[in-house]
């Protein structure tokens, strides 16, 4: 018989590694023929028969091989088939292969930002929980103060009280008109508000101070017919933001109709009475360096 071709592979048997063997050799033939002209052409072809153990060897690999075959034109169409199948196989795996890359490459960014999401977050949990605990320090400090000032408020009315019913019996200096627990001096000379200011102090005494509507009538009464006189009302620190002379805000007010207004955008920066037949008075802004009369209050 004669070989039409051979397949050489790498196998080990029996221990020995990397022999050469002759696995497929179509012949036109029996089985029983394939294994001894196999045997035959390892004999003449390799070095191998040198092994105590070669012929085991050889019979243990034609074993394998002494099955019924075919000639090699029936047997052609099934490995065309196998190979188309591993080549379709190997075309998959190298696409899988080419996904996974593509997959690892954009999860690596993905896993970058979820890591300085997972660091920001953390961040931003730090920070909440030190301003809850500035918010809660500061919301115990606050309702501290709150009761501390509760507390003191209490004692002022407590002590104006009391200093109410003393100053109620205090008499006046000449020239000086008692209301209520205060003294008030009407001035008869013209001065700029900033002048009438410091006479008030070297009198021992401020500006008036007007705190309730009794008090604003009573002023009223001592002013003359359509006179306007200086009290201690004044924005000259803030524009627009009125203080007393002794620097408590203004509550209460009696400005006129459209007052105070800066007129025609000129300095209006200091607070006069004006003398009203029909009501208590009321106020208006005017320029500082009028010069007018002006009303004490100690």
């Amino acid at each position: 018989m004669v070989c039409k071709h051979f397949h050489i592979r790498q196998a080990s048997i029996v221990g020995f590694d990397l022999i050469p063997v002759l696995i497929l050799c179509l012949f036109d033939g029996s089985s029983e023929s394939i294994a001894q002209e196999g045997k035959d052409f390892l004999c003449k072809s390799s070095k191998w028969h040198q092994f105590d153990q070669f012929d085991i060897i050889i019979d243990k690999c034609f074993q394998c091989f002494t099955v019924p075959l075919v000639t090699g034109q029936h047997y052609s169409p099934e490995r065309d088939q196998l190979q188309t199948s591993y080549n379709n196989m190997t075309k998959e795996g190298d696409q899988l292969h080419i996904n996974y890359s593509t997959l690892t490459k954009e999860r690596d960014p993905l896993q970058t930002s979820y890591s300085t999401l997972t660091k920001e977050r953390d961040q931003l949990q730090t920070s909440y929980s030190t301003l809850t605990k500035e918010r809660d320090q500061l919301q115990t400090s606050y309702s501290t103060l709150t009761k501390d000032r509760d507390q003191l408020q209490r004692e002022t009315i407590r002590l104006n009280k009391k200093l109410k019913g003393k100053l109620l019996g205090r008499p006046c200096h000449e020239g000086w008109i008692k209301f209520e627990t205060s003294c008030y001096f009407f001035s008869t000379v013209n001065k700029t508000w900033e002048e009438s200011r410091v006479d008030c102090l070297r009198r021992e005494a401020h500006l008036v101070i007007i705190n309730n509507r009794e008090e604003q009538v009573f002023i009223n009464g001592l002013n003359g017919a359509n006179k306007q006189i200086w009290i201690g009302l004044t924005d000259t620190f803030a524009e627009g933001t009125w203080k007393w002379v002794d620097g408590t805000p203004l509550t209460t007010t009696y400005w006129g109709d459209g007052q105070p207004n800066s007129w025609k955008e000129t300095e209006q920066d200091c607070g006069e009475f004006i003398h009203r037949s029909t009501d208590p008075g009321d106020w208006n802004d005017d320029g500082c360096s009028v010069e007018q009369y002006c009303v004490c209050e100690k």
